[in-house]
């Protein structure tokens, strides 16, 4: 009885794993969509965050129970729908790497530009002078 066992367990094992890498692309992709519809970092920034740390919860579920499949089944390999998975995950998750890219020019170039508006707004109005006027004392009189 205990090979079927085994194999009822590997079967649920290898079920959930497909459900988890589900879950993963599902959640890399709200990631991906935040990223391409809106426009403010300070908008999506709390929402990403909170799909970060659930991304990675479920990547750290994944290998804990791949842990638990290669205890059932070291020579197992994943199933064509997983792989499938896995390369849609990779795609999405390029994609978020290039969207963050364009985030960070973005903010290069907001920075950049924040800069020389304070070097046009010291020029014109001299708004960093201290207006200090050195006084000399001469004690020789």
């Amino acid at each position: 009885m205990e090979p079927l066992d085994n194999a009822i367990t590997l079967t649920g094992y290898l079920e959930q794993r497909e459900a988890m890498y589900r879950r993963l692309l599902a959640c890399f992709v709200e990631q991906r969509e935040l990223l391409i519809v809106e426009n403010e970092w300070e908008e999506i920034s709390s929402r990403f965050l909170s799909l970060v740390d659930s991304s990675t919860q479920i990547q750290n579920e994944i290998e804990n129970l791949q842990v638990q499949i290669n205890m059932h089944d070291p020579d197992s390999s994943p199933a064509p729908v997983v792989l499938e998975l896995i390369s849609e995950i990779q795609k999405v998750v390029r994609s978020i790497q290039n969207a963050l890219g364009r985030y960070s020019q973005s903010t290069g170039q907001n920075l950049k530009n924040v800069k020389n508006q304070q070097k046009v707004m010291n020029a014109y109005y001299h708004l960093q002078s201290r207006e200090q006027v050195p006084l000399y004392f001469d004690e020789k009189k």
